[in-house]
């Protein structure tokens, strides 16, 4: 009885053994379609808006760092928008070798509060986020309530992570757009990429070439808003 165990128990391993490639092939092709989705939203862009080529007027309104001297960098951020970890990353890094003076704003994206709302979930302060705080420290940033993101909407940024860098205001006041985009390679990822050279190389020359863009990546800012009515909150 014992040696017959024995030999059902060596031909089940040896008919695992046999077919051990062939499941683990089935299981490695089963991963490929969510991988592929996961590359693809890594490396999906965001939307972009008009952004304007000069600064003036009533599209200021707001950005009380605009009455500076200095280059204009704004920041389009939502505070539920993990990809934007990244991008404030990178702005940190980068900073400290920027040579031409400049002033930071950070546009914060809140909801416009509603008769017949609660909170709205894409409230959460930012000042809970350790990153923004930071990031805001480091880079001395003014911090705007962007309330329904309008104020971005007018600059073209609708997407959270996308920077704008408005040059030193001319003889006439006016400021003119030296880069627009995204500084990350993709979606919430550090390390070397166009977007952040290209703008410190921006920051480190006398901005001779106006207009430079790269892609953003992260998530819309309105597609994060989110207002639950009274009666339905959990």
């Amino acid at each position: 009885m014992f040696d017959q165990d024995r030999l059902r128990a060596d031909s089940i391993r040896a008919h695992t053994q046999r077919f051990l490639p062939l499941i683990l092939a089935l299981w490695l092709l089963a991963l490929v379609p969510a991988g592929r989705k996961l590359m693809a939203f890594e490396w999906t862009t965001g939307a972009t808006g008009l952004t304007p080529t000069h600064l003036t007027g009533p599209i200021s309104n707001g950005l009380s760092q605009n009455e500076g001297h200095s280059a204009l960098l704004v920041v389009a951020i939502h505070p539920l928008c993990s990809c934007t970890r990244a991008t404030l990353k990178e702005l940190e890094d980068a900073a400290p070798n920027w040579k031409q003076p400049y002033r930071t704003t950070f546009l914060i994206y809140k909801s416009k509060p509603q008769p017949d709302t609660i909170t709205p979930a894409s409230d959460f302060d930012w000042h809970h986020a350790a990153y923004i705080r930071d990031a805001q420290k480091a880079l001395n940033a003014e911090v705007v309530d962007d309330l329904n993101g309008e104020q971005a909407a007018k600059l073209g940024a609708l997407t959270s992570g996308e920077v704008l860098l408005y040059s030193a205001p001319d003889q006439h006041g006016s400021r003119h757009l030296v880069f627009s985009g995204g500084v990350t390679a993709g979606r919430g990822m550090e390390g070397e990429n166009t977007g952040i050279a290209t703008l410190s190389q921006a920051l480190n020359a006398a901005f001779t070439q106006p207009g430079a863009h790269a892609p953003v990546y992260g998530c819309g800012l309105a597609a994060l808003s989110n207002s639950t009515p009274r009666g339905l909150a959990k």
